[in-house]
Formats: structure tokens, C-alpha cells, sequence
């Protein structure tokens, strides 16, 4: 059975083994077959498989290195849908790519954030914050624009914007790299 469903998630995801390159000396390696995306899926089809099987926990470390932006929505949409994960399986993974946030159907408590300050990494949810509207909303309950503007601020659509523009902060602490190399190149 495992080798059935590997063999038909492989043509799933239209996995293809081509050689890339034309040198016989990579192409005898294996490093010339598929990219670094179809690698990665070929290495989770058995983590992925017991987890589905199993009703276990797959955790991924930096989903986005080579995944194809469809590809990852489709893996978290198996484990979102209780037609192909009737176990109740978990996926756990970091990530920097923003249309994860606003095009699954991930609810805010499963959406954490990771803050590195000096002493250590704080995790907090997308769910513990709370907009100003929300907060003008719940004060004045009749308000029927301001619970509009609710709906609108909690949509899956505003999230990545928000984390970029650091609403949520989780974002990493850049110089003014411009200036940094303007100085270095060109003094």
C-alpha cells in the first residue's frame, strides 16, 4: 500500500527525474536529476505518508527552500482537509513566505510568529492581536462599520501586507544595505 499511494503522489506531483544537465559525470551522480524542489518533495514522501498514515506530526524546517509556491499550498491543503488527513495529522513549519499566510485556509491560532531578540526567540500567535477597530468595536457594539472593518482586518488577504510592513513584528532587523555598499564599493 505504501508503495501504491508514494508512487501516486509522485505522479501527483508531477514529479519528473529528467537529467538537467548534460555532463555524464552529474548526470552518473544523480546532483543533474530534478530540481531542489522535486529533491525535497521525493525526501518527504515517506515522512509525509506516516504522517497521514498515522496521525503523527511532520515538521519542516524552511518549507520554502525550493518548493514551488503551488506545491506548498497543496501540502498544507492535504493536512487542512479532513478527506486526506482523516488521522488528524499535524504539519509544523517555518517559513518567510508570505502567500502561506493569505492563501490557505489557516485560522490565526495556527498561524505563530518568531521574534529573535538577545537572550532568546519569543513565539507568539497571530491570534493574541488585537486591531484598534476590534478594540473600537467591542466598546461600541452598534457600530455595523466597524464590524465590517473587523471581517476586513482578519481576512486571510491583509496578513502577508501586515507582516511585511512589520504590524505583527517577526521581521528581521535590516541595515540600510544601500548606504553599506555605496560606502564600501564606491570610497
Amino acid at each position: 500500500m505504501y508503495k501504491t499511494l508514494a508512487i501516486k503522489l509522485f505522479d501527483a506531483f508531477n514529479l519528473d527525474m529528467t537529467p538537467l544537465s548534460f555532463s555524464e559525470e552529474a548526470q552518473n551522480s544523480g546532483i543533474g536529476y530534478g530540481s531542489s524542489g522535486t529533491r525535497q518533495i521525493i525526501q518527504m514522501l515517506e515522512p509525509l505518508i506516516n504522517a497521514l498514515m498515522e496521525g503523527g506530526l511532520l515538521a519542516i524546517d524552511d518549507i520554502d527552500r525550493g518548493l514551488h509556491p503551488a506545491l506548498k499550498l497543496k501540502l498544507i491543503e492535504i493536512f487542512l482537509d479532513p478527506a486526506t488527513n482523516p488521522n488528524r495529522s499535524q504539519l509544523f513549519f517555518s517559513t518567510n513566505d508570505t502567500c502561506l499566510m493569505t492563501h490557505t485556509k489557516t485560522r490565526e491560532d495556527q498561524i505563530y510568529f518568531a521574534e529573535k531578540n538577545k537572550e532568546a526567540t519569543e513565539l507568539f500567535c497571530l491570534s493574541d492581536f488585537v486591531y484598534f477597530e476590534d478594540w473600537q468595536a467591542q466598546n461600541n457594539p452598534d457600530s455595523s462599520f466597524l464590524e465590517s472593518k473587523r471581517v476586513e482586518n482578519h481576512s486571510p488577504a491583509v496578513r502577508g501586507e501586515r507582516y511585511l510592513t512589520g504590524r505583527y513584528g517577526a521581521v528581521p532587523k535590516i541595515g540600510d544595505l544601500k548606504q553599506i555598499l555605496q560606502n564600501y564599493l564606491f570610497s
